[in-house]
């Protein structure tokens, strides 16, 4: 009988260790699983922390884009009563989208000085004809005004060759003597497309 006891008893204590060990286990695992997501959300914490103060950080604007719209010099002429200056380029749009100026706002164009590296700010002085559309790989005339009055007048219509040649050779010099020492050229700015166009002096060696 005694016996009998005895291996119950150590069956019943066996029993409670292995309940002991099982709770032990279990508590231990609980444990783990919590640190383990308190480190995840500690984690994502720290990682939304840095996203929102990058988010929030000044970005640095893209450097401006000089190849995507390109000028070429073309001419230049005096135009309504004040025989005011007019030079026009051909604008080359190499990109596959098309181009557009819908308002002054949306761009502005400076004169280069000769000489001088600083640009000058006009935009009351320089004005392109506006609305402008320039379909992709195309090119297109693109005019700037100048409000500069000059004793030259255009000719008419029906003007002679000879009245043509020397209109066009007391324009140039002109521009030789009045202008060619103070401008030397344009430069049109798009900001929303980090647009720069560079409209170079061509009547220089015209």
């Amino acid at each position: 009988m005694w016996p009998l006891l005895l291996r119950w008893r150590r069956r019943g204590e066996n029993r409670s260790l292995a309940k002991i060990k099982t709770m032990f286990n279990l508590r231990t695992a609980f444990i783990k699983f919590l640190g383990l997501g308190l480190g995840i959300g500690l984690g994502l914490g720290v990682c939304f922390l840095f996203w929102a103060w990058y988010a929030a950080s000044p970005k640095l604007p893209k450097p401006w884009d000089t190849k995507s719209l390109t000028a070429e010099f073309e001419g230049v002429r005096t135009t309504g009563e004040k025989n005011q200056l007019v030079f026009y380029y051909a604008l080359s749009n190499n990109t596959d989208f098309d181009y557009r100026i819908s308002s002054e706002s949306q761009v502005s164009i400076s004169a280069k000085q000769t000489g001088y590296p600083s640009l000058v700010e006009a935009p009351e002085l320089f004005k392109p004809k506006i609305p402008f559309f320039l379909p992709a790989r195309q090119k297109m005339r693109f005019d700037i005004h100048v409000p500069h009055s000059t004793p030259i007048e255009e000719p008419s219509l029906q003007a002679s060759k000879e009245e043509l040649d020397k209109y066009r050779a007391a324009l140039k010099a002109y521009l030789n003597d009045v202008l060619n020492t103070r401008l030397d050229g344009f430069v049109l700015f798009d900001p929303a497309k980090r647009y720069q166009v560079i409209f170079p002096p061509g009547w220089k060696s015209k």
